[in-house]
């Protein structure tokens, strides 16, 4: 096992090679087809993004998208949050019901 910490890149722009180190100090270099990615359950992972910050977010993804109007940047940034919202949630319940399923001990 190792981390990779470099990729190579081909003439086209794709990533052909991975650099990286084993856990014996070895430094290796191997085509991407030959590397097994490990599924591990991040423990650390980051709390979703408050609704509080969103508003900051979605107002930089608005001026990115193009010169709007003030008033359409604010009818963006208001649909934006709402759909976010609605993925917010329906996170939120799928993991409710994941964990509702865990303690029934269905899987």
């Amino acid at each position: 096992m190792g981390h990779i910490t470099k990729l190579v890149t081909g003439e086209d722009g794709e990533v052909r090679e991975a650099g990286g180190n084993l856990s014996s100090g070895k430094q290796i270099r191997r085509p991407v087809n030959l590397l097994v990615p490990l599924e591990l359950e991040d423990r650390t992972a980051k709390p979703m993004m408050s609704l509080e910050t969103l508003d900051e977010e979605v107002t930089c993804i608005a001026v990115i998208t193009g010169s709007r109007s003030e008033t359409e940047m604010r009818e963006h940034t208001k649909l934006t949050k709402e759909a976010i919202s609605r993925q917010v949630s329906t996170a939120l319940s799928i993991e409710e019901d994941y964990e509702h399923l865990k303690k029934e001990r269905v899987f």
